[in-house]
């Protein structure tokens, strides 16, 4: 405890300009970890994630205005819980939400599609046409990148 009680009272950290807000589940509990991006440190660890919780951190933060950023899941209680305590601050969602909402939505876009068809050719484009529109398309083969403009000329829902 006394090297805890010396560290608090001797290291400082300085308020992130690209602040990353996110959670962490610990022994069942969710956890709002803080973290610094710049340097990819943790700045801060709350003991909950609510805004009851959040508003006074940001409130009691020193140079708040320091903070540029903030990068957040799509989780409501952490936009509602900074934008009034940090005002040069601009949100931005981080993209693995953005890529997993994107993905969600052509996923089920693709199920309506192939609902309308016959069984043989819903196993086909799940098979086939389901990974073609899922993968990066930096990873497509020629042939693959050939395939899905096929596709998505055919099937411009999926495009």
């Amino acid at each position: 405890h006394d090297l805890i009680e010396e560290l608090s009272q001797t290291v400082r950290y300085e308020t992130p300009v690209i602040m990353g807000i996110d959670e962490v589940n610990l022994a069942g509990e969710y956890r709002c970890v803080i973290t610094n991006l710049a340097t990819n440190n943790i700045f801060d660890m709350l003991e909950h994630r609510t805004q009851e919780h959040l508003r006074p951190f940001f409130k009691d933060l020193p140079d708040a205005d320091k903070v540029e950023w903030v990068c957040t899941d799509m989780w409501r209680p952490f936009k509602g819980s900074f934008a009034q305590y940090l005002p040069n601050a601009k949100l931005v969602i981080d993209k693995f939400h953005v890529v997993k909402v994107a993905s969600e939505a052509l996923e089920a876009e693709r199920k309506n599609y192939q609902a309308q068809l016959s069984k043989e050719d819903r196993i086909y484009v799940k098979k086939s046409i389901r990974w073609l529109t899922l993968k990066r398309p930096g990873n497509l083969t020629p042939a693959e990148q050939k395939a899905l403009e096929v596709v998505k000329k055919v099937i411009p829902e999926l495009a």
